[in-house]
This record gives C-alpha cells, structure tokens and sequence, in this order.
C-alpha cells in the first residue's frame, strides 16, 4: 500500500506540466485496508469524458476548461464526487457499502423511474408508486404503470389478468427476488396471492429477458422485490376496507436477531362476506370469501462476504361466487343455478446462498432454490377442476471480469423438477417434467456503449434441447440519452386450462387437437422471437426533472398454442398454429416533475397482435389497439397531504364473433367491437406523521361498467358464457385505510 502512495505521489513534478489531471481510487474496506479499484470510473459531471482505473487503481483525465466536479463511481459501493483546481492530483478513498439485492436507488422523490443505466428497458416502481392507488396485491399494483394492462379475466371470479406487449400475463416472466413466482397451475391466480404490503419495489423489463432466469420470458419480465430482514421497516400495520364489504388486515414484523441474524414476518388476511350483485342479474360480481397468507424470512450477512437467506410462504384461499342463491358444495339444477367455488392451498419455500470476494468485490458466487406445493379445487356449476402440482428448482450462478470491469462475465447451471396432475371434465392429465441447462453471459461496458450477449441450452425431458441467444445493445447518445436495443428467442410449455381458466366459466366444450401424445395435452411448445428498440432522454430544468421514452416492440411466433374461441359459440378449440401470429407494441411516455409539489405522466400505446384462427388472420380478441394514460400526482408543501389520480382512456376491443352454427349471434351488442371507454382512480392521503397515514380513494369513478356481462345469465345450460369480459365489472367503489409504520 505504502508503495503504491509513493508512486502516485511520484508522478507530481510531470503533473505541473501536464494537460491531464491524475488520480488514484482505493475502497476502505471494513478491516480497515486501503485496496486500489480497479474499473472505476471517473468523469466530468456533465460531460462525456470518462477515464477508467487500472490495477493499481490510478487514472489520467484530459482537463476541460469550466469543468471542476469530479464524479467516481464503482458498481454498488458509494459514488463520490470531489472540486477539482486545475491539474490537482486526487486520491478519492470510497467506503465499502452494503451491497444491494437487485433494487435500484434513485432521487427520493422519484416513485417510478427509467433507469438509463441500465442495459436493459427496465422501469422501477419504488414504495412510493405502490402506495399511489390501494395496491392490495401484485396484480392491482400496475394501475398506474402505462406499459402493463389490468382487467377482469371473467364475470365471477374477481380474478385480474394483466398483459404486457399486446401478450397475455402467461408469456412475462413473473419471478420474485430472481426466483420463479407466478407460473405453472398459479399462473391464473398467483398476482392476486402476492399481497401490495409485501412489496419493495417491483422492476418491469420490456423486451426479451435474462438467460440466468431460464428460458421463459417471451414478452418481458416483471421481478418483485419483497421487504427485506436488514431493511429500515420495523412494524406495519395496514387495514383496508371498500364500501362493497372487502376487508383487508396487514401486519409487518421485524426481529433481530443477533449480530449477523434477523428475520422478517408478514402476515396477511383478506374477506369478502357480503353478496354483491351491481347490475341485478342474479350473479355475484365478486365471490364471496376469505384468503389467510403468511411468509417468514431470515437472513445471515457477515463481514467475510457470505450472505444467506431463508424463506417460507404459506397460504389458504377460499371463494364462492357465481347465482346468489347458490349454496357451497350443494348440487343444484344446473338449468337455474350457476355456482363457482375455488379452494387453493398453497407452501413454498425457497433459500440463497451467496459469497462475494472480500477483496475482489466484482467476484461472486450465488447459489438460488426454491419449492412449492400447489393443491386446488374448483367447481364449476356440474363442472369440476382439480390441479396439484409439485416443483423443484435450483440455480447456480459465478460472476467475474476479465483482467478489467469492462469486461464481465456469468456463467450459470439450473434444474427443475415439475409434477402436474390434473382432473377435468373427470378426464385425467399428468405430466412429470424435467429440464436442465446451462447459460453464459457476457457483459461489455465502456463509456458510451454496453452490449450483453447470452447463450442459454437446455435439455427437457419432454421437448428435448432448446437452445435461446440473447442479446442487448445501450448506446449513450449524450449525457441523458440512451438507444438501446435487444433481441432474443424464449419458449415455454403451456398449461391450457389454469392459463385459460376464464373459459371455463361457461358451457363450452373443450377440443383439443390431437398431437404427440408424450408432449403435455399433445400440443407442441410455444416458440417466439422477440426484437425491440427504445430511446430514453432524461432533463433537469432548474432542478426540475423531467424524462422521455418511446419505444417498439415486435414478438413473431414460431410455434403456439392457439385458443380458439370464435370458430364456434359452444366450444374451445385448441390446437398448434397454422399460419401468423404476432404482435407489434409501440409507446410513447412523458414525465415531467412541476417543483417537489407536483408530478404529471402520461403515455399513449398503440398494439396490433393478430393470430391465425382456423384459417383466417384475426386481430386478437380482447387487446386494446390504442391506450392513452395520464398520472397526476400533487403535494402540499409541509407533504401533509398527497392526491394521486389516475386516468385510463381504454380503445375498443374485438369481441369473439360467437357465431353458432346457424349463424345467430349471440353478441351483447351488434357489433364484433367493445366500444371504447374512460376509467378514472383516484386516492387522497392524510400524512400525520412519519408512522401514521390515512387514505381514502374511488376507482372506476365514472362508474362505467360492461353490460350483459354474462351471455345467458338466466339460463345456465344454454350456451352460458362469463367469459366474453372486455371492460370493467364493478362500478364505481370506495375504498379507506390506515397504515401504521415504525
């Protein structure tokens, strides 16, 4: 160390004469050693002339006349920045900081972001967006985020759905933490068992996703962050209640435990004990209910750079809707009572083990698992739905450089082991899957341009080897603009019907094309390519933040499972494409913050996907084509009291045609199109203290509501259909809540 001093100190007497300044960078670590960095960064604030440390941690920067504020950063320890006089030699000591687990700090005041350091289209929405509407659980959490559609999947069972680039929630990557979430026979209900209070921050990726999470992700990647052991939240306690009779109780604990120990506890409760009907067709709007959810997590970290964590999730769900005057697991005359009862049980569990270099911060070894149990039960009408599945999965993951930062790397192995077993229509599915498979990633980062180029292979016992290359290109065109764009190829195995569980709210038949018998339901994968570009510019004016974004997105299938349920009103019909499928998305995003008070967003959204339906290219049923979206959020000055609203306007939506076979249709309305509609949130929040809140919303304010939701209410074994949902199925509804926070 004391050589290394004396060399930089050596280099004074050139110095003077030189047009550069010189600098050393070393990082303090905890024993109490001064250890170079080497690929930090230094620049200019305000320009685009960088210079990157060596091994021994030293650079050389031209000087630039009118520039003095030096800025160096190093990947996730403390940025500094120093006054620099004229050609000052300077030795900038940085000390070690808590490494974070995939969140991203940005301005306080900021609730949702563009990360344009990012290489990837990644938005954050941090705790401050989560609380601008209810936010009772992931689902309900994208209200206001214009890049993720929220709707009712059908008339009865409350469930959300949500779709992302035009594609259904099925073909995101939704995965907590790095680690597999909603998936599988979940997939349909999963969002709404993750509860808002739980939630740290939540990041959305456009476009293609990484390798190191598999071989999914055709259409983006939603990752949650929940709340931490180690984190600054010691206590919550959160109650919710609508005029409607939904009742919420959340309560967050911390404990410590020890130096290196502490555990985090979250516990959630839900019900719905009243019976609503709002349009008076005998049918409940929102099943009635009473969901219990409990996680508990721990965590060890000490100073030698081993990190551990350890989590187990627990939740009962229980619902019943459909006719009011149906009763819980009695058998009515299907001619005049249409029922519907869900019972969903659900464990995981799931652990990390991490080490991170002491000495070498940039190297990593990460070791992921996760499992699950997944019982469900569902009737429907005489119908009957049974899945359970069981899965297994674990990740490994090396991280490093190459001689410099510039250069890194990750190479990765991951298994999984899944279980399905499934009774429908008394007919019985079951499949066991196995899959393994290997990625290496490869990360170039120099100044103005960033590429990742990924390879993924992987071997499943059902489909055989699946090969998916990815890569993302950023190239910063100025200080705050940033091009970037990506391509890859994802594949998935479908699960037909928890994915399309709305269907089966209806009379329809089920026809499944005949295939291969030892692919699951005889139907091929699901293949697709995904290409996108996006350009983000961030502003300041007189310290007033301001950021753009427009972008384009195209998802081409190679190979899908079509649902199809326009060839006939009576049936399903499913089966491998046989033509074109795709879909186009394209957005435009403005943001601008009106001093610390006030903050406007507003976006539009044009989407065009189209698929093969029995021979005839179609637009797809129930996608919007235009969207426009506009966030208003206001503070007073003392930030004693915050209002947030929200604006959807909603374009129209093709309908199924549901035309039988004497040609009658059977349409809410004469024409094949939803018309299109405004949908308005609102909240207001009462800050008393740092610990106590109070706020009071409406969502759906207008009140619009879809009519004849229900096609043949009145007679439930005649071409009955809850499925045809395109708008919202509940009015206007208010809702008020306290929250608590130590």
């Amino acid at each position: 160390m004391k050589l290394l001093q004396i060399l930089f100190w050596l280099g004074l007497a050139s110095h003077a004469f030189s047009q550069n300044i010189k600098g050393i960078v070393l990082e303090y670590s905890p024993k109490g050693e001064y250890v170079p960095l080497e690929g930090a960064i230094a620049f200019w604030v305000g320009s685009d002339v960088a210079a990157e440390t060596d091994s021994l941690g030293s650079f050389t920067l031209p000087i630039i006349e009118g520039y003095h504020m030096l800025l160096v950063k190093y990947d996730s320890l403390t940025s500094d920045t120093i006054h620099v006089h004229g050609n000052d030699l300077v030795k900038i000591i940085i000390k070690t900081a808590t490494r974070l687990e995939d969140v991203i700090i940005t301005d306080k005041q900021s609730s949702k972001f563009l990360n344009l350091e990012s290489i990837t289209n990644m938005q954050t929405m941090g705790s401050a967006e989560l609380l601008k509407a209810a936010c009772c659980n992931l689902s309900e959490s994208f209200e206001t985020n214009p890049s993720i559609d929220v709707s009712y999947a059908d008339a009865l069972s409350g469930a959300k759905s949500i779709q992302m680039l035009g594609l259904a929630g099925k073909y995101s990557n939704i995965i907590s933490e790095n680690l597999p979430s909603v998936r599988g026979l979940n997939i349909a209900n999963g969002m709404n068992f993750i509860p808002g209070t739980w939630l740290q921050s939540i990041q959305v990726t456009k476009g293609i996703g990484s390798a190191s999470s598999g071989f999914e992700g055709i259409g983006g990647e939603i990752n949650t962050e929940l709340k931490k052991p180690d984190g600054k939240e010691k206590f919550l306690f959160n109650l919710y209640a609508n005029d409607m009779g939904r009742t919420e109780l959340n309560l967050n604990h911390k404990l410590n435990m020890g130096k290196n120990w502490s555990q985090y506890s979250m516990y959630h409760f839900n019900f719905m004990p009243t019976k609503q009907d709002i349009n008076n067709d005998n049918y409940l709007n929102i099943p009635r209910g009473l969901q219990g959810n409990m996680a508990h997590r721990w965590k060890y970290q000490n100073t030698n750079g081993w990190i551990a964590q350890l989590g187990i999730q627990v939740m009962a769900d229980s619902r019943l809707g459909g006719h009011k005057d149906y009763q819980r697991n009695t058998v009515h005359d299907s001619n005049s009572v249409y029922g519907f009862e869900q019972n969903v049980r659900r464990a995981e569990l799931w652990g990390k083990l991490g080490y991170v270099f002491p000495r070498k911060k940039y190297k990593s070894i990460g070791l992921l698992a996760k499992t699950y149990v997944h019982r469900q039960n569902d009737r429907y009408s005489l119908n009957t739905y049974a899945g359970n599945e069981e899965y297994a999965y674990i990740n490994g993951i090396y991280q490093s450089v190459i001689k410099t930062s510039i250069h890194k790397y990750r190479v990765g192995v991951s298994a999984f082991y899944n279980n399905y077993k499934e009774n429908v229509f008394t007919k019985n599915y079951h499949r066991t899957e196995l899959s393994s498979g290997a990625f290496t990633e490869y990360t170039f980062s120099k100044l103005r341009f960033s590429a990742v180029a990924s390879l993924r292979g992987d071997y499943h016992n059902l489909v055989g080897f699946m090969f998916n290359p990815r890569l993302h290109l950023k190239y910063n065109l100025g200080t705050n603009t940033v091009l970037r764009v990506s391509g890859g190829k994802g594949q998935r195995l479908a699960n037909i019907f928890a994915e399309n569980s709305r269907y089966l709210f209806s009379t329809r038949t089920w026809n499944i094309a005949q295939g291969d018998n030892k692919l699951p339901y005889g139907l091929q994968q699901e293949i697709a390519w995904n290409y996108g570009v996006n350009l983000s510019h961030e502003w300041k004016i007189n310290q007033r933040k301001g950021n753009f974004a427009i972008d384009f997105y195209k998802t081409d299938f190679v190979q899908q499972v079509v649902i199809d349920v326009d060839q006939n009103r009576d049936q399903v019909n499913i089966y491998n494409l046989n033509g074109r499928s795709f879909s186009n998305n394209a957005q435009i995003e403005l943001s601008q913050n009106f001093g610390k008070t006030l903050e406007i967003r507003t976006a539009y959204r044009y989407v065009d996907a189209q698929t093969t339906l029995h021979g005839v290219l179609l637009q797809n049923p129930f996608v919007a084509k235009h969207r426009a979206f506009a966030n208003v959020a206001l503070a007073s000055k003392n930030r004693h009291w915050k209002v947030d609203y929200t604006l959807n306007w909603v374009g129209k939506k093709r309908t199924p045609i549901l035309v039988g076979k004497s040609d009658e249709v059977y349409l809410p309305n004469e024409s094949s199109y939803s018309p299109w509609y405004f949908q308005h949130n609102a909240q207001i929040t009462r800050v008393f203290s740092k610990k106590l809140e109070v706020y009071l919303g409406v969502e759906n304010a207008s009140n619009f509501i879809q009519k004849n939701m229900i096609i043949n209410a009145e007679t439930p074994n005649n071409n009955f259909d809850a499925s045809m949902i395109w708008g919202p199925t509940i009015g206007r509804m208010f809702y008020t809540g306290l929250r608590y926070v130590l």
